[in-house]
């Protein structure tokens, strides 16, 4: 592969952004984000409605392709 001066000039500016990417996605492959209980009941919660009425216009229902 043929590689020109300003290649290898453009490649080696964007390195240390390439290089600060690697070790952000390391960072979180190696720390991954916890979920407490608590947040996960609450999303729950708020995924329908409290008062028990209907879904609001446009909520997807569980069955595919049927729009409310």
């Amino acid at each position: 592969m043929f590689v020109t001066r300003e290649n290898v000039i453009a490649l080696l500016k964007t390195y240390p952004k390439l290089q600060q990417k690697i070790r952000l996605l390391e960072y979180k492959r190696l720390h991954p984000s916890q979920v407490s209980q608590d947040e996960v009941i609450s999303g729950l919660a708020l995924s329908h409605s409290l008062d028990g009425g209907a879904a609001p216009p446009g909520h997807i229902t569980a069955f595919p392709n049927k729009i409310v």
